[in-house]
């Protein structure tokens, strides 16, 4: 029996087989759309549609009706075809035959047009001309592919293959991004590695206090000497302000004010250029000046998590092998599987019993949906979700005011 996709509501992206990814941006007014996986339907809850060039409010109990009757979403002046969904800024078409996602072929149009990219919610851009992405080898070609790199100048920057060794993880120039297409015989496949999402919050730390480990310092003389924190997180001096930090006591490091002279282990820093990816924001430091006002005598390590999924489970394992006895994230990979362990879950039970994982787990809670396959007996290829009633092939999903990416996962092979 199958399991259905995990439907985040925070954070959406749509992936079919690695193939698809389409954002949605959402304009003020309220509308509703029917997809096959979703929250409970809410009969009371009002929907605004347009009925006879009148703007009204109906339940959603009775909105299918109207629907069928020529109304639509939305307030009346709206087109009637008008769905909620914007194009998005590299519009995709179809199913892509290309061993380049779609994305990417989209990506290498937009740059032809425009001569320069950005960062955004998919594709990590460094420096306005090279993206960062993965290229899966052909099994028995790998050594064919790092030669092919080479000769595009890419000699050092991709991740070591550790956990698969077929993927090359690299930033590669966008006007040359074809030229992986004309390499069917080794290359698989390439698509873009997706921004990770931080889940850090916007508040000044008051942990301390409220853990009250000023309490246990002050109580039993401790200060976390002899203990190694490894955070994992985006990047930790692309802004240059560690030195800053130091001075000012918020770090350890030759210049801290309070007697704490050894500086961060700094194991990888982000790759990219600095301040060319919107999202690199130095929350690494940040959690590292966190940790230092909890156990100040403690020792401090930061490896990057943003490269990719692989790249993270690698700065896992180069933590604790460094001597780290307590490591921490707050990083989320959208595209590591729900339903099984990936690379990163895996490196973190491979861990010694001795050190301490602690994650800023992606829990949405109930902005999900998740169930056993029930088939409709109207066509059994279609989900019902009403076990228990009237079949129901559609659950109704209300979006608010904002930008969402949607994350849809099968639980069939993900590798």
């Amino acid at each position: 029996m199958e399991t259905l996709p995990l439907f985040n509501v925070s954070h959406f992206i749509i992936r079919f087989r690695k193939q698809f990814i389409l954002i949605l941006v959402l304009f003020v007014f309220c509308f509703s759309v029917d997809i096959a996986f979703g929250q409970e339907l809410d009969t009371d809850k009002k929907v605004t549609i347009c009925h006879n060039g009148k703007t009204i409010e109906v339940s959603q109990k009775s909105l299918d009706a109207h629907l069928r009757h020529g109304d639509y979403l939305g307030a009346c002046g709206l087109p009637s075809d008008f769905t909620g969904i914007v194009e998005t800024k590299y519009p995709q078409t179809g199913r892509s035959e290309s061993l380049l996602s779609k994305d990417l072929e989209s990506l290498v149009e937009f740059f032809a047009l425009k001569g320069s990219a950005a960062s955004d919610e998919i594709f990590m851009v460094s420096d306005g001309s090279k993206v960062l992405i993965e290229i899966t080898a052909i099994d028995g070609k790998e050594d064919e592919v790092r030669s092919f790199l080479t000769t595009l100048g890419i000699t050092t920057e991709y991740i070591d293959q550790v956990y698969n060794p077929l993927l090359f993880t690299v930033f590669i120039r966008i006007d040359e991004l074809y030229k992986l297409a004309e390499k069917p015989d080794i290359i698989k496949e390439a698509e873009q590695v997706n921004t990770a999402i931080l889940k850090s919050g916007m508040a000044t730390s008051l942990g301390d206090i409220a853990q009250k480990s000023d309490n246990g310092r002050n109580s039993f003389g401790v200060t976390g000497a002899g203990i190694k924190v490894g955070v994992l997180s985006d990047s930790y001096n692309t802004k240059s302000q560690a030195e800053s930090d130091i001075r000012n006591g918020d770090l350890p490091g030759l210049g801290n004010p309070e007697g704490h002279p050894i500086s961060v282990d700094l194991r990888k820093e982000f790759p990219g250029i600095a301040g060319t990816f919107f999202s690199l924001s130095d929350e690494g430091r940040a959690m590292l000046q966190i940790v230092h006002d909890v156990a100040p005598g403690a020792g401090l390590a930061f490896h990057t998590a943003f490269e990719s999924a692989e790249g993270m489970a690698i700065g896992i394992n180069d933590l604790a092998t460094n001597g780290c006895n307590v490591i921490v994230d707050d990083v989320t990979h959208i595209t590591e599987p729900f339903f099984i362990d990936g690379m990163i879950a895996l490196q973190v039970k491979n861990l010694p019993n001795e050190v301490e994982y602690v994650s800023a787990a992606g829990n949405f809670a109930g902005h999900s949906y998740t169930g056993v396959f029930s088939p409709a007996k109207s066509n059994p290829s279609y989900h019902d979700f009403n076990t228990m009633g009237l079949e129901d092939t559609k659950q109704m999903v209300d979006f608010g005011e904002g930008f969402y990416t949607v994350v849809f996962q099968w639980n069939n092979n993900f590798y």
